[in-house]
């Protein structure tokens, strides 16, 4: 029956062979797991790495920020993505990127949030927005770092993004519902946010950082459903591993204080 199907599969055939014409498909964009603001580069001659390309059994391709782009906090590590065996191989960790920004777009995004009644401070890591009494970032933190938005090749003057405006302070519940089951730890969740913070489900990688549960592999699952505020990669709790899905049937906001 296995040969049957490889003849069928000349492509299947020839990883299982480990022959020279053993390739792997590289998605074409957005590739998955490899982080916004980053981009595939050869690591050889031939520079296959291209979306919707090709990637020989045993190449790599190194995983880059793009143009306009840097890299979030001071890993030196290098990431790829390989082709062992005929499928490709992705990072555990995606490399994360982040627009670059100079200081003339930095200055035009701090008075914005002056202009709003909040406070700029300056960080280790750069200028940090510090909202105002009663007042949250969209993850009910009081400060965050302050971004460009826009790639500074592109002539849109920069705004604030909403993950980065301070607003009133909310508790937010979340009733969610699987299409096979709903386990009650996550039937309902509470989160403290801001008027304008937003929820998604989202699958992550098993095993990665942002995988709280790591253990989808036990049910051969490789993805990890999560609930997470829209903008912010870090999950707000795990739910079930990626053989259902789960929708988000209701939510409520109400008032809290925070100082």
């Amino acid at each position: 029956m296995l040969n049957s199907w490889l003849r069928k599969h000349p492509e299947a055939a020839a990883c299982v062979n480990k022959t020279s014409s053993c390739v792997c498909k590289i998605p074409h964009d957005p590739i998955p797991h490899i982080g916004v603001g980053a981009t595939l580069e050869g690591t050889g001659n031939e520079k296959p790495c291209v979306p919707g390309g090709t990637l020989r059994q045993g190449d790599k391709c190194a995983v880059k920020c793009k143009d306009g782009f840097e890299t979030i906090g001071e890993s030196s590590e290098q990431v790829y993505v390989s082709c062992p065996d005929g499928a490709l191989l992705y990072p555990t960790e995606p490399l994360e990127c982040k627009i670059k920004c100079d200081s003339g777009r930095m200055d035009e995004l701090k008075k914005q949030v002056q202009a709003s009644g909040d406070k700029v401070v300056e960080g280790k890591a750069g200028a940090l927005v510090r909202c105002g009494s009663n007042r949250a970032l969209f993850d009910g933190k009081k400060e965050g770092l302050l971004e460009c938005t826009q790639p500074k090749d592109q002539s849109v003057s920069q705004k604030v993004g909403s993950n980065m405006q301070c607003g009133a302070c909310m508790r937010w519940t979340i009733s969610l519902s699987g299409s096979s089951y709903t386990h009650a730890q996550w039937k309902t969740v509470k989160f403290d946010g801001n008027a304008n913070t937003k929820f998604e489900v989202a699958a992550v990688p098993m095993g990665s950082r942002y995988d709280p549960n790591k253990n989808c592999h036990v049910w051969h699952q490789e993805t990890q459903l999560v609930l997470r505020a829209v903008g912010d990669p870090e999950p707000i709790v795990g739910l079930s591993c990626g053989n259902q899905l789960i929708t988000i049937k209701d939510i409520k906001k109400s008032p809290r204080k925070c100082s």
